[in-house]
């Protein structure tokens, strides 16, 4: 699993689990583990075409998407979708599609580099773009 209840509750608070409740309002903490698998099986589907799954690292970005898709599929078994949590849902999935089509990257450690300074690369971000070189320079440009 990608995130766990802990990560929607820190997000989104503890009442955010309130939408799988039993009768006596004690949270079901089998469906949302049933919901984090699913969300993060439904993420595994769109990284596969990239990268190896399920992933030994998971940067937070992944944690928050998958806390977010396993919301809206709660919410959704719950009886209730809100507009912000289809928003989210919606966001998630276009992005796991740039994902998936090369368009956008994780950023994970690479196995086999070794570091000058002896520290590990900051991965809070998340998410690495890659371009060419820049074509046009201030200086090439300085006469126009």
């Amino acid at each position: 699993m990608y995130a766990s209840a802990d990560a929607i509750t820190e997000r989104y608070g503890p009442e955010s689990l309130h939408i799988v409740t039993d009768p006596e309002g004690v949270v079901d903490m089998q469906a949302v583990d049933r919901a984090l698998l699913d969300a993060s099986a439904y993420i595994d589907s769109f990284l596969q075409s990239q990268y190896d799954v399920p992933l030994a690292h998971v940067p937070a970005v992944i944690v928050r998407y998958c806390v977010d898709v396993a919301l809206y599929w709660m919410a959704e078994n719950g009886g209730g979708v809100s507009e912000e949590r289809r928003q989210r849902f919606d966001d998630a999935t276009k992005w796991l599609e740039r994902v998936s089509d090369g368009k956008a990257a994780l950023t994970l450690p690479d196995d086999d580099s070794d570091s000058d300074d002896g520290e590990e690369p900051s991965l809070d971000d998340g998410v690495v773009i890659h371009s060419d070189e820049r074509l046009f320079t201030r200086t090439q440009l300085g006469r126009f």
